[in-house]
């Protein structure tokens, strides 16, 4: 066994454990008073609605493509955690069941946004439900801005026809350009030669199924994925780099195109009360996704990747959240793929990616939440709830591992710490969170985001 190897193994273990841990808990009778059987028909909260966050192909953002019917869910930013929202096939094929003598369905979403990482920008997703008479979903979207420009087509049949284990499929394409955060933040800034933001242009597709195998709501997830991806220093450039303007590798292939071909295999479950203001119950994934050498980058590598959220009840409608999730690399690892730590879905009290960015990580939260006031009087708005929360998040000592080590070189920590309060309210867009975080370097931050945190 290689050097390389003997450092890798662990980290295979600790994956496998975790995975094996949660597969038990998955398969165990329902916890924390949930009735056997219950199976959340709605989908999981709004996280970050951006149509156009849909580049990564990990099974971890698979979430993203699953975008219909109205539903816009992205994948968690700052760090690549498997948090597809369990269930959202059949909320899917709830929104979008039609009569077969009525006619499709079109609908237009303005999706306005603003961050560090893409600055002002805006996207408007277009639908077309029941497309032929038979419930498909032609979706498609346009966004730019600042420093965003990016695309995307998607054709999906939901599960649907009131059968629990129907299965179904989504096919899209996509082409997106946008900094990218493991490049971005950290004490040091390194940027392209002329000092130019290093963007990361993604263009490829991927085809999808999915297969509901238990009452319980266990579903498998596989598919296939290929993207081009490319460094670039504007929204419109031929211009393609390889290098930082330090001379650390930012692409694999000499070219500056590097040809990522996977097959991505995801099981998750949904068992909390609530999506939207879950108090008891938990949610479990776990994803692994294998590369096939093609062109000339040629990468061969398994990204394994867990997560498991336990939701404790307590008195009075108060709730304790324990959240763990790791992953790791074997074989290969890019430096616009490798995990990014940090930021509002990860180690609040930083921005994205600004901890590390590592071949391996571990991340986990406790946070206690308790009831402010159930119906708050105010438009869109509903119940409201506080929050006491602490987040670690850690890449295992190997940001050096990572090939033009984009997280050493910008002087990020590899490990850290945020604590903090928040509040949290249940609107007609799903739950918002405000929540101010103190993390262990001293920084202050309040983060804003739409969505359930686990």
């Amino acid at each position: 066994m290689s050097a390389r190897s003997d450092r890798l193994y662990p980290l295979f273990t600790l994956a496998a454990n975790l995975g094996a841990a949660s597969a038990t808990l998955m398969l165990a009778a329902p916890s924390w008073g949930q009735a056997a059987g219950l199976v959340p028909t709605t989908s999981a909260s709004i996280q970050e609605p951006n149509l156009a966050d849909i580049n990564n192909v990990a099974p971890e953002d698979w979430a993203s493509t699953w975008q219909s019917a109205g539903m816009k869910v992205a994948p968690a930013p700052g760090i690549n955690l498997p948090q597809p929202p369990p269930n959202q096939w059949q909320q899917l094929a709830q929104d979008s069941e039609f009569e077969t003598d009525e006619p499709p369905k079109f609908s237009v979403t303005p999706l306005p946004g603003l961050g560090s990482r893409k600055g002002a920008h805006l996207g408007l997703d277009f639908q077309l439900a029941n497309l032929g008479k038979n419930d498909l979903i032609l979706g498609w979207g346009l966004e730019g801005g600042v420093r965003s420009l990016a695309g995307n087509i998607s054709l999906t049949d939901p599960w649907a026809k009131g059968d629990p284990f129907d299965g179904g499929w989504s096919l899209r394409v996509f082409n997106t350009r946008w900094p990218e955060d493991n490049f971005l933040e950290g004490d040091r800034e390194v940027n392209l030669i002329h000092d130019h933001k290093p963007w990361v242009h993604r263009l490829g597709g991927g085809f999808q199924v999915f297969q509901p195998v238990t009452a319980s709501g266990l579903t498998i997830a596989g598919g296939v994925n290929y993207q081009r991806v490319s460094i670039r220093n504007a929204a419109a450039t031929d211009a393609t780099f390889t290098r930082d303007q330090l001379g650390n590798r930012m692409t694999i292939s000499d070219n500056g195109l590097d040809d990522l071909l996977t097959l991505n295999l995801l099981a998750f479950q949904d068992r909390r009360d609530d999506p939207e203001w879950p108090l008891s119950g938990y949610r479990f994934s776990v994803g692994t996704e294998q590369s096939l050498p093609v062109g000339r980058s040629a990468l061969v590598f398994n990204r394994l990747s867990a997560s498991f959220s336990q939701f404790v009840p307590l008195a009075s409608s108060q709730t304790l959240v324990f959240h763990i999730g790791a992953g790791t690399f074997i074989g290969d690892v890019t430096p616009y793929e490798a995990f990014g730590i940090g930021g509002t879905n990860s180690v609040r009290g930083f921005k994205q990616a600004d901890v590390g960015v590592g071949r391996s990580f571990v991340q986990t939260s406790l946070e206690y939440r308790f009831p402010i006031t159930e119906d708050i009087g105010l438009p869109f708005l509903s119940r409201v709830g506080g929050t006491v929360f602490a987040d670690y998040g850690t890449d295992l000592g190997s940001g050096d591992t990572v090939p033009g080590q984009p997280g050493e070189v910008r002087d990020k920590p590899g490990n850290g710490v945020g604590v903090g309060i928040g509040l949290r309210a249940l609107s007609v867009f799903g739950p918002v969170r405000v929540e101010f975080a103190l993390s262990d370097d001293g920084d202050a931050r309040v983060h804003l985001n739409l969505g359930e945190r686990f």
